[in-house]
């Protein structure tokens, strides 16, 4: 007897909304009228505890029947319903007549079984298609975990659950056999061809293949163009330890097979192989004048990812799906195809004998040997061609084939700056007022120019306006010149973090002219560097005032000596002995030997200050500018500022200066230096040399450098003029009176801190 009418789960109080509590025994849960409440009382339970047994029932010890088994389906002898034996004969004889009539209620196959969700009967791995499966080492279990196994599966094996499969055995049954007879490749036979592999390169060895077999592709390239059934391709790829290789097999629509073999010289994976022979294939039959091809390949993701099944996201496989896309479209009609290995046996065979031995390959068989990949090509051009129409399409369109806009207006202005350009051998060029010819580039090219002229090897991480004057006088153009020069450098990582800091100056300019060239040098000191090779860790700055020219040496250390050496071999053996030398008060400049040695070569002394550098200020600022250059280009980690040195000074040697609008090299030598820029892109002038009357017009340049150094004098006089006006606008000068307090800068009197 028991005390509940009924036991309430948690189910059951979710589904009504109630809310119990033990402390109160009490329950309430909401109705329509209200809130329903239920409470307990002790009178049930404490009638129902005062209820007992008299006397305990005993039980008898009985046997438990034995169980019985029945097959109920004719269809499925070995799947069997126990039954229980505690059934009397009629009772089991009626439960087998209802079961038997019930048969299509029960599951006794896989595919009776409806309505199961796919999620509970499939299991999909998390791995995206495409990608090629890990390769697992074989593992071994020990000894009680191989017996643990054993005995698990001897137990489902018993159940019923696992059995042996006629159809496993078949397949096992018939690898043996094909293992059995594989075909064997046999020592050669005496009186036998020699076979010896040509040393054709790429693209020869088609050459060859189609003199040799020139009586046949001759009947059957016509039949190509007029004929509508396709030739068909069979190519498959291999990579192994060995070596890595490819095999073709082209066949025509009569069906005479064209054999074919590559072997790589470099690493390839299975699908660069596969790639590889579908590219080599699609080349030969677009040579042959194929217009009809059905290509059979046994590798399911080329297959899909050529019809576009299979999305290719590593960069290999997009460069390989490119050059595939661009053979395809010069074909009328085109197929691909995966087919099982089996039937692509004779290609098979071919990629994997050429990557390993040609020994054994017959006459039929050419071989190449391909010594890098078919994308490394396009990665080389892909720097300097442009994809895609640029900001020159109309004019080469207009000067090419005369095409202009619709619109009248858009034509006429089309017509109207075409005047300014010229297309020769293929490239566009644009007058100039400063060169006779710039070279006209598209964005890729631009991002390769001002790279190169920023932070090249002869660059020093100028400017913007500095960057676009070099492009210009290199022989370079583009629309959009300033921009995007302005937007490269905000870009730059290396001239942010060292830009100069911007000051107003506290007194009125004072100029510094030279009459002639290297007459007047200004010379210092800039201390101290990282000490790098040969514990080099000053170094000694030169600057010619007329020409701007820098001479610049790293030592160890700073004497007498060694600035009058500095100026002997880099000043004087070069230039000749000059007027003047402007320089600080230090030991150094002031003390012998080289006050002496300077007084006996008549070299007049100007000293400046060392507490006030500003009074030498255009050495300062190349000692400034060279310290910017040489931090610019080292990047981080790099303490070995020696090597960067000569870069630098090339770089402020072939750079424009702003104060007489020409470079230093051209006022030395009467022309232009040869950058790498112009090496890795010719411009007009590298381009079109004329070699005969080269030499000639290079002493006619010597004869008309006065001419220029004069006018050069005249407009860095009139720039001067304007610097001091704008410098003088800007000074902020500072007045004082007796008994002031100032403070005084600790980086001009040295003072020490504390």
């Amino acid at each position: 007897m028991s005390p509940y009418n009924g036991i309430i789960g948690r189910p059951g109080l979710k589904s009504i909304q109630a809310v119990p509590s033990t402390v109160h025994g009490m329950l309430k849960f909401p109705v329509d009228g209200g809130i329903a409440t239920i409470r307990s009382t002790l009178l049930i339970p404490t009638e129902c505890a005062s209820v007992t047994t008299s006397s305990v029932i005993p039980r008898g010890e009985g046997t438990c029947p034995a169980n019985f088994t029945v097959a109920l389906h004719p269809d499925f002898p070995d799947q069997k319903v126990v039954v229980g034996g505690s059934l009397s004969d009629n009772g089991r004889t009626e439960l087998y007549s209802v079961l038997k009539r019930n048969l299509d209620i029960f599951a006794w196959q896989p595919s009776d079984m409806t309505r199961v969700p796919r999620s509970v009967a499939e299991h999909r791995l998390n791995i995206q298609e495409g990608y090629s499966p890990v390769r697992q080492k074989k593992k071994g279990q020990a000894p009680e975990r191989a017996k643990a196994i054993h005995a698990e599966v001897q137990k489902l094996v018993e159940a019923g659950i696992m059995r042996e499969t006629t159809e496993a055995e078949q397949a096992f049954q018939q690898l043996k056999q094909h293992l059995s007879e594989l075909p064997l490749l046999v020592a050669p036979r005496p009186q036998e061809e020699l076979i010896i592999l040509r040393t054709s390169v790429k693209g020869q060895i088609l050459a060859d293949f189609l003199i040799e077999m020139s009586g046949d592709v001759s009947q059957a390239a016509p039949a190509a163009v007029t004929q509508e059934e396709p030739w068909t391709l069979f190519t498959d790829g291999s990579s192994c330890v060995d070596g890595s290789g490819a095999g073709l097999i082209l066949t025509n629509p009569e069906g005479v097979e064209f054999t074919y073999a590559l072997r790589f010289q470099f690493a390839a994976s299975n699908n660069e192989a596969e790639y590889e022979a579908l590219v080599a294939g699609l080349r030969i039959a677009t040579q042959m004048g194929v217009k009809h091809v059905r290509v059979n390949v046994d590798s399911k993701l080329v297959a899909n990812q050529v019809l576009g099944t299979y999305v290719a996201k590593e960069d290999n496989m997009i460069k390989y799906l490119e050059i595939v896309k661009g053979l395809v479209s010069g074909f009328t009609t085109f197929s691909i195809s995966q087919v099982p290995r089996r039937k692509n046996k004779k290609a098979d065979a071919l990629s994997k004998i050429a990557s390993t031995s040609f020994a054994h390959l017959s006459k039929q068989v050419l071989v190449e040997v391909l010594e890098n990949k078919s994308i490394k090509e396009k990665e080389v051009a892909a720097v300097i061609e442009e994809d895609g129409p640029t900001w020159m399409t109309q004019l080469l369109d207009y000067l090419k084939e005369g095409v202009l806009p619709g619109d009248k207006k858009e034509a006429r202005k089309l017509r109207l700056k075409a005047r300014q350009y010229e297309l020769m051998e293929g490239v566009l060029y644009r007058r100039s007022f400063l060169t006779p010819w710039l070279r006209c580039v598209g964005p890729l090219q631009v991002d390769y120019v001002m790279k190169e002229i920023h932070e090249g090897s002869c660059s020093m991480h100028a400017g913007p306006r500095s960057v676009v004057a070099k492009a210009i006088r290199l022989g370079y153009y583009w629309p959009t010149m300033h921009k995007d020069a302005r937007d490269m450098i905000r870009k730059c990582n290396d001239c942010q973090i060292h830009r100069p800091v911007t000051r107003h100056p506290q007194q009125s300019l004072s100029l510094i002219t030279a009459p002639w060239p290297f007459y007047k040098w200004g010379i210092d000191i800039a201390c101290p560097f990282p000490e790098g090779p040969g514990k080099v860790k000053f170094l000694i700055v030169a600057m010619d005032y007329f020409t701007k020219w820098i001479e610049a040496k790293a030592v160890a250390t700073i004497t007498g000596g060694q600035v009058k050496k500095f100026v002997w071999d880099n000043i004087v053996c070069r230039f000749g002995i000059p007027g003047e030398i402007i320089s600080d008060n230090s030991k150094q400049f002031a003390d012998n030997p080289f006050k002496d040695w300077c007084d006996k070569l008549n070299i007049t002394q100007r000293f400046a200050s060392v507490k006030h550098p500003q009074s030498n200020g255009l050495v300062e600022r190349v000692n400034r500018s060279l310290g910017e250059g040489i931090k610019a280009r080292l990047g981080e980690g790099n303490k070995n500022w020696v090597e960067e040195l000569h870069h630098v000074l090339w770089a402020h040697r072939t750079i424009i200066k702003s104060s007489h609008s020409d470079t230093p090299f051209s006022l030395t030598y009467r022309t232009e230096a040869v950058i790498p820029t112009e090496i890795g892109m010719s411009t007009y002038r590298t381009a079109a040399v004329d070699v005969v009357n080269n030499d000639e017009e290079l002493h006619l340049n010597l004869d008309f450098l006065e001419e220029r150094r004069e006018r050069v004098a005249v407009r860095e006089a009139r720039a001067k003029s304007k610097m001091m006006k704008y410098y003088n606008a800007r000074v902020r000068g500072v007045a004082f009176k007796p008994g002031d307090f100032v403070y005084r800068s600790n980086d001009a009197s040295h003072a020490i801190a504390g």
